[in-house]
């Protein structure tokens, strides 16, 4: 069974609005030149299952992961304004844990 979109959710702070989501199904839905900052750790590829269909970090190569990512930033650009900024929290989870590429148990951390 195909799991369908859900919508953003959404809080406001203030002024402050805030989305969580799939950022393939809620950047479309932006204006362009509509937010100020983007804060975002995409997971690291081969590292965790988070048992999503086309869950971005379980591509079957670094490739396939770079071109997903690369096409996610793009509409981080489109939506970003002219002064915005983008946060991207990267780590090396995969070399640091032995650089195998599977979910699973290659998913524990320090050892």
């Amino acid at each position: 069974m195909k799991k369908t979109a859900s919508p953003p959710i959404e809080s406001s702070i203030r002024n402050i609005r805030i989305l969580a989501g799939d950022s393939r199904e809620v950047l479309p839905l932006l204006e362009p030149e509509s937010i100020r900052c983007c804060v975002t750790s995409p997971p690291y590829w081969g590292l965790r299952d988070y048992d999503h269909p086309s869950q971005v970090g379980a591509e079957e190569s670094p490739e396939q992961y770079v071109e997903n990512l690369v096409t996610i930033f793009r509409e981080v650009r489109r939506v970003l304004c002219k002064d915005g900024t983008l946060w991207l929290n990267v780590g090396d989870g995969y070399a640091r844990n032995g650089g195998t590429g599977v979910c699973g148990p290659n998913a524990k951390l320090g050892s």
